[in-house]
């Protein structure tokens, strides 16, 4: 498997992620699937604490097509090496330590230029189902859905909508739980 920080693969690689985030914006534990030129793909998982490190591991890929449940969690009293825990399938993958407490959960589809082509196709779009967050209210937690957004980042910009041939849409449900994604100039 690639040892390949996101600095580098950012800018060539697509892939579908979720993950929590910190406040500094900088700050992040996530898992998913991302792809390569030449169709290298693999199920991942990348921390990111600018007080300590970060890095990436990568799995075996699942199949196209599947529906994989992807999650992450935190635990603010847990052991020193599994704060955070992401799963694949129900799957333990991995763990870390802290030193930073999320306050916010996303979702993405994932590209760095045109030239990659968005996870799925007009005919055979992607996409994510399910979306929800657990967070604390007092003693206990309360469930709330992530939301949709369709949208172009890059260094210094930020483009809401995104350009013409990424597609975002809600889909089966009104409470942004759910989300298709595709590339309009491609069928699959």
């Amino acid at each position: 498997m690639p040892e390949v920080p996101e600095a580098e693969w950012g800018l060539w690689a697509t892939g579908g992620w979720t993950r929590i985030c910190g406040p500094a914006g900088n700050d992040w534990a996530q898992v998913g699937w991302i792809e390569f030129p030449g169709s290298a793909r693999y199920t991942f998982v990348e921390f990111n604490d600018p007080d300590v490190s970060g890095w990436d591991n990568y799995f075996s890929p699942y199949a196209i097509n599947s529906a994989i449940t992807y999650e992450v969690t935190y635990n603010p009293s847990c052991p020193k090496a599994t704060c955070f825990a992401w799963y694949a399938n129900g799957t333990w993958l991995s763990g870390s330590k802290y030193s930073w407490t999320p306050n916010q959960a996303q979702s993405d589809a994932e590209i760095h230029d045109q030239a990659s082509q968005m996870p799925g196709g007009y005919y055979a779009p992607s996409g994510a189902s399910n979306l929800n967050a657990d967070a604390p209210a007092g003693s206990g937690g309360s469930w709330f859905p992530t939301v949709a957004c369709d949208r172009t980042i890059g260094p210094g910009r930020s483009q809401i909508p995104g350009p013409s041939w990424d597609n975002v849409s809600n889909y089966g449900t009104y409470d942004n739980t759910s989300y298709l994604d595709w590339d309009s100039a491609c069928p699959y």
